[in-house]
């Protein structure tokens, strides 16, 4: 990225991308975005805007990835980043000493009749009183907005993305609530991409307005996640980043996709088991137990055998052979060995099971949970601990559970424990961050620690349809890296009673299952000792497939319908060799014959459960049934 800053005018650029930042008396009040075609603009207001905070007058100081503004003894950093070859800038404030005490909420001026007089008026009501980190905006006569939003605390919500499309208009106030932000201008068939990296509605700190807010055709990324409570008078304290990109219509979500895994660590993709799935929980887990799941995980092919909560030597709320166990917080207040190895399950200690796993050409796994107690205040004590247990057993895999974020000092120790551990290891160590309850960090918040489990979902509950899975993959993937995302795999053969209908995972095989999560990361949510012969041969054969090729996967693209149980769906997966497609066609509707043909040529089938599968173009004859294939060049 190039930064310069002269005769107040700030200007970014890399490669693909320019924007110019004019500064008024210390005030950011210009901002143009252009990327080789027309400019996209700001309005009359400042370009970000903290309520009570006022810099006119502000000291201006370039600084190598922005400016630094001083008025009054407070302090105010904008820093800037740009990926080099992708047409996309982030923006960060950081703010040092005492914000002023805001009591006005901002209104989300939805500019609906309740406000309105009827009188008619070519005066527009000045609408936005929210903080906002950034702005853009745009010229044009024909400009649609559409806004996803990204759901977690996925134990409750299975409506994992969120959108909704308006036509922005030139007198009028326009809110909306979400993560990401695609402004069409229909004119030049080119959009700005907008990003807000906060967390969900759960977890989002100081939340008092919409996410974004347009006046006419400029639109401000608001509720930052500053105020005077967050702000530390002797330390940077930042702001939620924002991301602002350019791209032509067509391509708005892959290159979504491509900034977002800019900034993901170069992994390899891996299958991971967690013995969690079949609702047990640590009522099985013992040093035997695991050893025979190591043995069946090298059966299979499975790379992570992670045992989820219940090798430690504390007690949580999960447990279902003690009551009275702790959760979010206050782990060593309750033990001080907490986190030591389980006695009584591993007499041992962990020792001969990482051996047997390392002899097994299998990875150790764990779960854990960082103490939420003040803030996270003892991070530093949590990130010792987790690299221990790497530097004795090798463990780099650890799902993060039970996480709490009630305050912006507890997000940003929270994710200063993980940098820590990624600096200490090389950016060896992996983390799975649930998301599944509570208030938690989200998708956007980092994109460079690890994975993210998405969803718990259990036969024992009837609340597992392989169809529903599938849909929640398929609606993220358009906007989130899909291997960044692990979604799951379970014995289908359990609790067969609690499901009636054909949707139930007793209809499905376990490579057809296998196949639908195969563009993320797939979990084998199950103790795999548990899985019948038949099943077990099954999932060999298809993980064996998957392994073979899974290195050459780079971007995972939705195709066809969304799936609903009786969908032909899938994932053309881009590659660095060639191009692949997973087609699967769901149950066939009650009324009707479904088609099971997609407009793609396959150069060569690879696996299937569909014995008359046709190639070109590839064909499915049956319900339940799915391919895998390389797309003929």
């Amino acid at each position: 990225m190039k930064c310069s800053y002269q005769d107040g005018v700030l200007m970014l650029s890399n490669q693909r991308l320019t924007r110019t930042i004019r500064f008024e008396n210390g005030v950011p009040m210009h901002s143009t975005l252009q990327a080789g075609g027309s400019a996209w603009i700001t309005g009359n207001r400042p370009v970000f805007s903290l309520r009570g905070l006022d810099l006119q007058g502000a000291t201006v100081t370039p600084t190598p990835r922005g400016v630094q503004l001083e008025k009054d003894g407070l302090a105010l950093r904008w820093e800037f980043s740009m990926p080099e070859d992708l047409p996309f800038i982030e923006s960060t404030l950081y703010v040092k000493g005492t914000l002023p005490e805001v009591t006005a909420r901002g209104d989300s001026a939805r500019g609906d009749s309740a406000t309105a007089s009827g009188v008619e008026s070519a005066a527009r009501r000045e609408s936005i009183q929210a903080d906002y980190a950034d702005s853009f905006g745009s010229r044009s006569e024909s400009l649609t907005l559409c806004a996803v939003e990204l759901r977690d605390v996925t134990d409750r919500t299975n409506t994992l993305v969120r959108t909704t499309e308006n036509t922005v208009y030139f007198r009028g106030g326009l809110a909306c609530d979400g993560h990401i932000f695609f402004a069409t201008d229909h004119m030049t068939g080119e959009d700005c991409i907008a990003v807000k990296l906060a967390p969900g509605r759960a977890g989002h700190y100081h939340r008092d307005s919409a996410d974004l807010i347009a006046e006419g055709t400029c639109m401000y990324l608001c509720a930052p996640g500053l105020d005077a409570a967050a702000v530390n008078p002797q330390e940077w304290t930042p702001a939620y980043t924002c991301a602002l990109g350019l791209c032509p219509t067509p391509e708005r979500e892959r290159t979504l996709r491509a900034w977002y895994r800019s900034a993901m660590p170069a992994a390899p993709r891996y299958i991971m088991s967690n013995t969690w799935g079949d609702r047990n929980q640590d009522k099985c887990i013992c040093e035997e137990f695991i050893l025979r799941e190591i043995d069946r995980a090298a059966e299979l092919g499975v790379d992570v055998v992670q045992i989820d909560d219940g090798w430690e030597q504390g007690i949580t709320a999960n447990s279902a052979l003690h009551s009275g166990g702790v959760w979010n917080g206050g782990y060593r207040a309750a033990d001080k060995d907490f986190w030591a190895v389980n006695k009584t399950k591993f007499p041992r200690g962990l020792g001969p099971v990482a051996a047997h796993a390392a002899a097994r050409g299998v990875e150790l796994g764990l779960w854990f949970s960082p103490d939420a107690a003040n803030d996270y205040e003892n991070y530093r004590l949590d990130a010792a601990t987790l690299l221990d247990l790497y530097q004795t057993y090798g463990v780099r895999h650890f799902k993060l559970d039970g996480i709490a974020t009630c305050s912006r000092r507890a997000e940003l120790n929270l994710m200063e424990m993980l940098s820590l551990l990624q600096a200490q290891t090389g950016g060896r160590m992996v983390f799975n961050m649930d998301i599944t309850a509570g208030q938690r960090p989200g998708y956007l918040v980092r994109r460079d620690h690890g994975d993210l489990f998405v969803e718990n979902r259990y036969t024992d509950w009837g609340n597992y349809y392989p169809h529903a899975t599938l849909h929640n993959l398929w609606q993220l993937a358009r906007y989130i890296p899909s291997e960044r995302l692990q979604f799951e795999v379970l014995n289908l053969r359990r609790n067969k009673e609690k499901y009636t209908s054909c949707l139930g995972p007793d209809n499905y095989t376990m490579d057809y299952v296998f196949a639908s999560v195969m563009a993320a990361k797939p979990l084998i949510w199950m103790e795999m000792t548990g899985l019948g012969a038949q099943d077990a041969a099954c999932l060999r054969e298809i993980i064996a497939v998957y392994k073979k090729y899974r290195e050459d996967f780079l971007d995972a693209e939705p195709i066809g319908d969304c799936p609903n149980g009786y969908a032909l769906t899938g994932f053309r997966i881009h590659g660095k060799q060639q191009d692949y497609l997973i087609l699967l066609r769901e149950n066939d509707p009650p009324v009707g014959e479904a088609a099971g043909t997609f407009p793609v040529q396959l150069e060569r089938l690879l696996a299937t459960n569909d014995p008359d599968a046709g190639l070109s173009p590839a064909t499915l004859t049956k319900p339940r049934s799915y391919l895998f294939g390389i797309v003929q060049k």
